[in-house]
């Protein structure tokens, strides 16, 4: 009796390695499509006033991004989208984790404007002094967030830096990529932290449309100290993408989400939007999602402006300037 023969290892990494190949040769396709689709229709525009209208169940006319004058003040199309999936909802309540100025490139103040209220948490000293000034309806906590309380030291950039962070080694490689002394360029303060879940309980809310972080380079901590059993945001959007890179760092801390019951609704390639399973309008949330990513990679191709795509992280990378 002779013994079954099985396949070579080689044979097998090659075999797998071609599964893989027709895969991303098949995901390359679907993007290229998508987007030559998108690019005819923008064309299109170029001579038609008329709003350009989605074919299919989910027909609707694209709303005016900041481009068109309207009034809107996010860096990269947030509160575009989170507009239009919201918008059906008066006075909403937000969590905004890093939240920065209250209204230069703010993801929540086109919002507050619409009488919606919320939270603003920000270890930057002197932007307490603005929310109260320009956002007085608002809470906001000077405080950083991490999943045990305590002291942390904070590495601060300035004031409309936006790379502020906790997370050290990152703002170093950050100083080194772009030739500027990281002494020079950060200030190390000591700043207290708590869990979310204790923000929560010591300023409960009933409910929350939807919660932001973004704290360059510190999304696991700030995610592992939320209690989901306290309160579940319809939507969380999340920066996926290290500091002024293309990496994306949604493999340290989606699992949180997913594992509590969230799911991708989108991404716009620098940040990923996840909506409630449990959400009583779940389907009218992919929905709106799934409208508005059309509607905001047409808006990028018509002006130029990238990524709109995965494949538009092998592009070249734009020369940028040290946070100082």
């Amino acid at each position: 009796m002779t013994e079954k023969s099985n396949p070579s290892p080689q044979l097998l990494t090659f075999a797998v390695a071609g599964l893989v190949c027709a895969l991303l040769y098949y995901i390359y396709k679907d993007v290229n499509r998508q987007v030559e689709t998108i690019r005819a229709e923008a064309a299109a525009a170029q001579t038609d006033a008329a709003p350009i209208k989605q074919s299919g169940p989910l027909a609707v006319a694209c709303p005016d991004s900041r481009y068109e004058g309207k009034q809107l003040f996010s860096q990269y199309y947030e509160d575009y989208i989170l507009d239009f999936v919201f918008q059906d909802v008066g006075k909403g309540v937000y969590l905004d984790v890093g939240a920065a100025e209250p209204t230069r490139f703010s993801l929540t103040h086109n919002f507050y404007l619409k009488g919606w209220r919320g939270i603003n948490i920000d270890p930057v000293p002197s932007y307490k002094k603005l929310y109260e000034q320009q956002r007085p309806g608002d809470l906001f906590l000077n405080i950083g967030i991490s999943n045990e309380a305590g002291n942390l030291l904070f590495y601060e950039c300035g004031e409309g830096c936006g790379l502020s962070t906790f997370d050290k080694a990152g703002a170093k490689k950050l100083a080194k990529e772009f030739g500027f002394k990281f002494e020079e360029s950060f200030r190390e303060i000591k700043v207290p932290v708590v869990p979310l879940r204790q923000v929560l309980k010591d300023h409960p809310r009933s409910e929350i449309h939807f919660a932001n972080i973004d704290v360059e380079g510190w999304e696991k901590q700030v995610l592992e100290s939320f209690d989901f059993n306290q309160v579940r945001p319809e939507v969380f959007v999340v920066e996926s993408t290290a500091p002024m890179s293309t990496s994306q760092t949604q493999l340290l801390w989606e699992h949180i989400l997913i594992e509590n019951g969230y799911v991708l609704a989108m991404t716009d390639f620098i940040n990923r939007f996840y909506v409630d399973r449990k959400s009583k309008k779940l389907t009218q949330h992919l929905e709106r999602f799934s409208t508005v990513d059309l509607c905001v990679r047409r808006s990028k191709i018509k002006r130029g402006l990238i990524p709109t795509s995965y494949k538009d992280w092998f592009r070249p990378k734009p020369k940028s300037n040290p946070p100082r």
